[in-house]
């Protein structure tokens, strides 16, 4: 397999510090900051500033530097509508289908990685699990399309959920609860439980983020 580009490795380190904290909303950065950092010379580095300015990651002004891109407010309330519409339906239909023994068993072992990381305070893993598990709950649904459309906001739910941890602390504990509240409602079959539990999840969230 051929290595990445170098351009393509600036862009894969400044994504990833982007969208876990190392590089928090409103920071400011510069070519010459990031060069040193990566080891890299400007080349490759504005390569990568350029497409992560394209994908709304990052804000460049002549004479300003590089500025990490805030999550906006309508950004946050457009987000988490869409994601309560999605998964609140997805839920609801989960409850209603039989599970195999398989499906039942990939989510108890994401709630249990979740608990592991409650009990060490790991934010940043826990996150992961944490984007992983409401993947997981429309992916047991099999809708194709809602499938896909939950791989293209992995990198926005990973991102939106580190901030709400890092905005309340307290909020992993009870984060980690609701989704086993959630998947305990979609075992019992009770679709409207289920779906009032992620719309109040989500709800919570949206609500730090705004705030």
């Amino acid at each position: 397999m051929p290595h990445a580009s170098l351009k393509d490795q600036a862009y894969t380190h400044l994504k990833q510090s982007i969208l876990d904290g190392t590089y928090p909303d409103g920071a400011l950065l510069t070519e010459r900051t990031l060069s040193e950092a990566l080891a890299m010379s400007r080349t490759p580095i504005r390569a990568a500033v350029d497409r992560l300015e394209q994908e709304g990651y990052l804000h460049c002004a002549p004479n300003r530097g590089i500025t990490v891109q805030e999550i906006t407010l309508r950004q946050a309330k457009d987000f988490f509508d869409f994601r309560i519409a999605l998964e609140c339906h997805a839920v609801r239909q989960l409850a209603g289908m039989h599970l195999p023994v398989g499906d039942r068993e990939c989510i108890d072992a994401n709630l249990a990685a979740q608990a592991d990381c409650v009990r060490d305070n790991e934010l940043i893993a826990f996150t992961r699990h944490d984007s992983a598990f409401h993947r997981l709950l429309v992916g047991l649904y099999g809708n194709q399309e809602m499938i896909r459309t939950m791989d293209r906001l992995q990198d926005m739910l990973f991102r939106s959920a580190l901030t709400v941890l890092r905005r309340d602390p307290g909020r992993i504990i009870a984060s980690q609860e609701d989704h086993a509240a959630i998947w305990d409602a979609v075992v019992r079959q009770d679709a409207d439980k289920a779906a009032a539990l992620v719309r109040a999840h989500l709800d919570y969230g949206m609500s730090i983020l705004i705030r």
